[in-house]
């Protein structure tokens, strides 16, 4: 039974048609490509380029100001360089390594200089995968084990005072201030520095000149303090006990003179008192002279408005009697 039996204008017997595509198959629809406008510019940009020169720099949100404000477009995009990390460098050297190669073909590049870069790139890489750590050597340690505890009671004050200690001997050999790179790359530019320098004979000689200088000085401030240290301890004890004799009579010849200095001390003082007091009473008088002569000016300006006024009755009066009597 259908749902629209009760409806009179619905035939029954007839056929069913069902609506489809006009197209039977999918793939017959083609998509329309995009078609670009002539008026619109659209040039062809080099990601390459672009990114080479873009991927070092950085837009410093704190000082940038990304509003619609028209007096802060000085402040707009204000950009910062970044330090090109090791993988950078390394990915950057490969690539020029590998334009190194095509280029042996024109005969402009020495193979063997190629080479050679070919092998200090391979090292440098090996070096970064396996992260080898620089091991510091001739440096004093009293205890190479170090024990890590993991639970730390914070309400123990020995154990606090105990961590206290720890952090202050660390601050003490390494110092308390951050560094901006790891002790590693630090060392590795230490060494490079070196390197450099062992190449170059004439900086190597200077230095090795003024090393020679400050180990001379060195050994001759230890020589003479050695030599005053014996000197200290050649000295027997009669002349100590006559120097302590010595400074015991000036020592009494002071007790003499003792009371005549605080009395002196004392009467300076009465007289640092006495002056204290005239200067704030000085200061005290130029004030009360300031307001005085303001107050004479305040009243000189009354009197020269009332010599004013009384002018003007005046003029008014002669000019009424002189009326009056016409």
């Amino acid at each position: 039974m259908s749902n629209f039996d009760d409806l009179s204008d619905i035939d029954h017997d007839s056929k069913e048609v069902y609506e489809t595509s006009d197209v039977e198959e999918s793939f017959d629809i083609q998509d329309d490509s995009i078609k670009k406008r002539d008026s619109i510019s659209e040039p062809i940009f080099d990601l390459d380029k672009s990114r080479a020169v873009f991927e070092t720099k950085m837009i410093d949100a704190h000082v940038t100001d990304f509003s619609d404000r028209i007096d802060r477009v000085d402040q707009t995009y204000e950009t910062y360089d970044v330090k090109e990390t090791i993988p950078n460098k390394l990915s950057r050297i490969r690539k020029e390594l590998e334009e190194l190669e095509d280029e042996l073909d024109e005969g402009e590049v020495d193979a063997d200089e190629v080479k050679r870069l070919q092998q200090l790139f391979e090292k440098l890489n090996s070096r970064t995968r396996d992260k080898k750590v620089v091991v510091l050597k001739d440096l004093k340690s009293e205890n190479n084990d170090i024990v890590i505890d993991k639970f730390i009671n914070k309400e123990d004050p020995e154990q606090v005072v105990e961590l206290d200690k720890r952090i202050n001997k660390l601050e003490r050999t390494i110092g308390d201030e951050l560094f901006d790179n790891s002790i590693q790359s630090m060392v590795n530019d230490l060494f490079r520095k070196f390197k450099l320098l062992s190449n170059d004979q004439d900086s190597l000689h200077k230095i090795n000149s003024i090393i020679d200088e400050v180990n001379l000085k060195f050994e001759k401030s230890i020589t003479t303090r050695r030599s005053l240290d014996n000197i200290q301890n050649e000295i027997s004890e009669e002349t100590k006990f006559n120097e302590i004799y010595m400074k015991f009579n000036k020592a009494q010849d002071f007790e003499n003179e003792l009371p005549f200095i605080i009395k002196r001390l004392e009467s300076l003082n009465d007289v640092h008192q006495k002056l204290s007091n005239s200067v704030n009473f000085t200061e005290s008088m130029e004030q009360d002279i300031i307001t005085m002569s303001k107050d004479i000016e305040n009243w000189e300006g009354s009197l020269t408005k009332l010599e004013t006024k009384l002018n003007d009755l005046a003029t008014n009066f002669e000019t009424i009697k002189k009326t009056s009597s016409n």
